[in-house]
């Protein structure tokens, strides 16, 4: 959240994750990756500000946070500059 964004800044929180290596994605509507970041969760539940890049377009994009080599969640969201 918050979705539509329109800062700079969005907000990933989930419950309860498992303990693990994570990465977090956000790719474009093209399917090009315009943001990566890596972090190692205790587990549990997380609240993970992502800063996005400078000079976003607006647009629809796509978050997916994977752990190690699975899937664990993807939304949509939508940028209003």
């Amino acid at each position: 959240y918050p979705n539509p964004v329109r800062g700079e800044f969005i907000s990933l929180q989930s419950s309860d994750l498992t303990k693990g290596n994570y990465s977090v994605r956000v790719m474009n509507s093209a399917g090009q990756q315009v943001y990566t970041q890596r972090f190692n969760h205790t587990g549990g539940a997380i609240n993970q500000t992502i800063h996005l890049p400078v000079g976003m377009q607006s647009g629809i994009y796509i978050l997916q946070l994977d752990r190690e080599t699975s899937k664990v969640l993807s939304k949509t969201f939508v940028v209003q500059k």
